[in-house]
């Protein structure tokens, strides 16, 4: 075949739907530009859209700065047109609920529909990429009484990503972390663990650095903000190749099946350090299937709240851990865009084999725990066999007590 015929041969791509949103904290009331539904195609080889999406939340956010707003992008993903629209009056009724007789939300419709986008003419990226990260860590609680709080936060500061990797910001992210714990004990912010954010832009980092401290510069709290960056090197701990995981040998099956539903701190511990040795294993190696099914949770235990996706068959099968983290973190997005809060900033799930519980099983899963705000989870099971996420889906139901909302995936 000539090489120009090559070079001109289509690129595959998937069709969805979505809506956009920015989200203004930074007031008593939020404010919240939204899109209309809209029709999009990704990339066969961008799994869920997962960049697609990213790129058209920042087509968005830059539409409304043009308008004068600012805030946290996020565009939310649907199979059709219906459940689009469904999920957007839903996260817009959320926001015009009052309090006081006041809404908590300013909802504002934008009438935007995406730039004409060409999958076989995208900008060739660097090898690296700049991208903008924030650390913090707050203590509430303070032995002393000195103060109703004790904050340190960093400035802006900007590293270097890989271009190759979507979402190697939020595990360079999750390594700065470690790092700032000894800045967060030196300013006597002890048994806390940070909290690092990556931004694509300067601009969305340093709004939400404005809006931090407006949250925790105040009366009764001590806010400290310093000039730091993490060392260059620093990158998450990597993961010993094997193919035994020793989750089950160490646990009964039911703590491993359903962590997000803890209900008290000593449990939750326990759980944790489940996961955390559950974490230290990888497979070198997946099987090729036909398919794949996953179903996902959210749990948060202040106030008690628990959501569930039911098990839906992938566009992708691969089990690639980095694809099946951005896929849940795409339906934790999806949670906490409809039903706004006080929500953590949870790390990039984990994913390990879980075949001792059920087989053929692959697991993500990704917590956090405050002493005053509870704990928050976020989880997803994914298997090639019907039947056995189909009995995976069951065992939730008994873990949850039927208590948990069913939710569409994004």
């Amino acid at each position: 075949m000539p090489r120009d015929a090559r070079a001109q041969a289509p690129v595959a791509t998937q069709e969805g739907y979505a809506s956009c949103s920015v989200t203004d904290t930074g007031s008593a009331q939020a404010k919240i530009w939204a899109s209309p539904v809209f029709a999009f195609r990704h990339r066969s080889d961008d799994p869920a859209g997962f960049q697609r999406l990213n790129n058209l939340a920042g087509e968005f956010l830059s539409h409304v700065n043009a308008l004068g707003g600012a805030g946290t992008k996020t565009c939310e993903y649907a199979a059709t047109r219906a459940e689009a629209e469904a999920a957007r009056e839903q996260h817009r009724a959320i926001w015009d609920k009052r309090v006081y007789f006041i809404k908590i939300g300013d909802w504002r419709e934008v009438p935007w529909t995406p730039a004409p986008w060409d999958p076989a003419q995208q900008a060739a990226l660097p090898a690296q990429l700049t991208r903008y990260f924030t650390c913090s860590a707050v203590q509430m609680d303070l032995p002393d009484r000195s103060d109703r709080s004790r904050a340190v936060a960093s400035q802006v500061f900007s590293m270097s990503v890989p271009s190759s990797d979507p979402v190697a910001m939020y595990n360079q992210a999750r390594a700065y972390e470690e790092q700032f714990k000894a800045v967060a004990q030196a300013h006597a912010v002890v048994d806390q663990h940070p909290n690092c954010m990556p931004y694509d832009t300067r601009a969305e980092a340093d709004k939400a650095l404005v809006d931090q401290r407006r949250l925790l510069d105040g009366f009764n709290q001590k806010y400290t903000e310093i000039s730091w960056q993490p060392t260059a090197t620093a990158t998450p701990t990597a993961e010993p190749q094997t193919v035994t995981p020793p989750v089950a040998a160490n646990a009964d099956a039911s703590a491993v099946a359903q962590p997000a539903m803890t209900s008290t701190p000593a449990k939750a511990a326990q759980t944790s350090a489940l996961i955390s040795e559950a974490a230290n294993v990888h497979t070198t190696t997946a099987a090729e299937s036909n398919a794949l099914y996953c179903a996902a949770f959210v749990s948060r235990t202040k106030p008690a709240a628990q959501w569930r996706a039911p098990a839906q068959q992938q566009a992708d099968t691969s089990i690639e851990h980095a694809r099946l983290a951005a896929t849940l973190a795409r339906f934790l997005q999806s949670v906490q865009s409809a039903n706004p809060g006080k929500w953590f900033e949870l790390k990039p799930a984990t994913c390990y084999p879980n075949s001792a519980v059920f087989p053929g099983e692959t697991f993500c899963f990704t917590a956090e725990y405050k002493h005053f705000g509870g704990m928050q989870s976020a989880g997803m099971y994914c298997n090639a066999s019907r039947e056995q996420i189909d009995k995976r889906v069951q065992d939730m139901a008994k873990a949850d007590g039927g208590q948990a909302q069913i939710v569409a995936w994004p």
